[in-house]
């Protein structure tokens, strides 16, 4: 069943980012839900509230506020009983037990009890949510691009809270959110400098996942989350990440993948084998393929990543160890670093080898290259395109990794986070590069363009 949910919920994320632009000129308000399922709280603030319930009815609150929520829909308040939802406003940030947020709070009851719901300018929203994405330390083109994607992210699924009452959360769910508490002078620089620019598709809002550390390749969302979407392909990272989560291994034992299979539904009896059925040209693992004493199956490896937990599983960017403890039978592929300061080298001359052998180019182009070297770059770039547009996903030769005699499984991996759209520490990479957010951008989107709607 939570399998089912999470389906149904990267669908509805997929079909989100098909909504149109918002009016240009128009600033946009979203609906975060920071507390729920609670029998009260308090409200406080430096300057005087104000109180209004679901009948128009409104009351003064002073500086603090404690509210009970009853069971037939009511909140009280100072010994009256307000009719939800009940909204508060100051002319000064509110805090709910003790943590404080700009905009506008509302309590209501919903279907799983009250919630608290913080109502406010996705501007002000994004200073609450950076910190908590980014390291004001790094380069301010990594905190511009960042800036944009959580925008365009936020901004696709304003308005989208039908009976909840809510937008999204303030979790990994959605993008973490601490408000005032979070904010910081410098990452509120790159807001105000990409202010309502968001990432477009074909003159819609596009969709803007992004993780930690790709491992050296994105993934394609059609492997993670179904559908497609031309711009979140499989990219190589033009640079080494240098992250604290470059490299990873874990052990699980026979019995705890056996508990993570049986929760995904796979029912195959006892654990005795895995093997990576698919990888994607980046080296990514697909899908699986795990034996046990009761049968066979084949598992999409994000599945089985957020089965086993993601903080275990850190991507799907793994090798598994053979049987042996040795090395693996068919490692990941090695990353190294390029030549120059850019993903691919138009000049390298046995790149340009390499592709003419392989029938890359045409005949006037290699005439062109021939007489014009300044268009080398652009011939190459062309080419490695077509290329990858033809390799698509490709099934490996099974390596299958049995229980070692301590009876368990070891996974040897790059990354961290699904691995579709913008990677955070490759974004850093790029910027101290030199790169510009609008080509880091380009790159983990590509073929979308930038705009600003207000």
């Amino acid at each position: 069943m939570k399998q089912r949910r999470l389906y149904l919920l990267s669908a509805l994320f997929l079909l989100l980012s098909l909504l149109p632009l918002s009016a240009e000129g128009a600033t946009q308000t979203v609906r975060v839900r920071i507390d729920g399922d609670k029998s009260g709280g308090t409200l406080t603030s430096p300057a005087a509230m104000t109180l209004s319930d679901g009948k128009g009815k409104s009351m003064g609150g002073g500086t603090k506020a404690v509210l009970t929520f009853n069971d037939d829909g009511t909140a009280s308040v100072g010994g009256k009983k307000l009719i939800g939802p009940v909204s508060v406003s100051a002319k000064a940030p509110l805090s709910w037990n003790g943590r404080p947020y700009r905009g506008k709070m509302e309590v209501r009851k919903g279907s799983q009890g009250w919630v608290v719901v913080n109502v406010i300018d996705v501007e002000d929203y994004l200073r609450g949510v950076l910190k908590m994405e980014i390291n004001p330390a790094w380069p301010m083109e990594a905190i511009r691009a960042q800036a944009i994607v959580a925008r365009t992210y936020a901004i696709s699924h304003a308005g989208q809270s039908g009976t909840k009452g809510y937008d999204f959360d303030d979790s990994h769910n959605a993008q973490v959110y601490r408000g005032v508490n979070a904010e910081d002078p410098t990452l509120d620089r790159g807001i105000d400098a990409t202010r309502g620019v968001v990432v477009t598709w074909q003159g819609n809002l596009a969709l803007t996942p992004y993780h930690s550390d790709s491992g050296g390749w994105t993934a394609d969302v059609r492997d993670v989350w179904g559908g497609s979407r031309p711009y979140l392909v499989v990219r190589q990272e033009p640079f080494p990440s240098r992250s604290p989560h470059e490299t990873w291994s874990t052990t699980l034992t026979a019995t705890q993948m056996t508990a993570i299979f049986r929760k995904m539904g796979v029912n195959v009896g006892e654990v005795t084998g895995l093997s990576v059925a698919e990888r994607d040209q980046g080296g990514r693992a697909v899908s699986l393929r795990v034996q046990g004493t009761a049968g066979e199956a084949t598992v999409k490896s994000h599945a089985f990543r957020m089965a086993a937990d993601s903080k275990v599983i850190r991507s799907t960017c793994f090798e598994l160890r053979s049987s042996d403890g040795g090395t693996p039978r068919s490692p990941l592929p090695i990353l190294s670093p390029p030549a120059k300061d850019r993903a691919v080298d138009g000049d390298d001359p046995n790149l340009i080898i390499t592709l003419t052998q392989e029938g890359a180019f045409t005949k006037d182009e290699l005439m062109d290259m021939l007489l014009h070297p300044e268009t080398r770059q652009s011939y190459v770039d062309k080419a490695l395109a077509r290329s990858s547009k033809g390799k698509g996903s490709k099934p490996t030769a099974p390596v299958v990794a049995s229980p070692r005699s301590s009876g368990s499984f070891t996974f040897e991996g790059r990354g961290w986070g699904h691995g579709v759209g913008m990677s955070q520490w490759g974004a850093k990479v790029m910027a101290e590069k030199g790169w510009k957010a609008e080509k880091i951008l380009g790159h983990y989107y590509p073929g979308t363009t930038l705009k600003k709607i207000y």
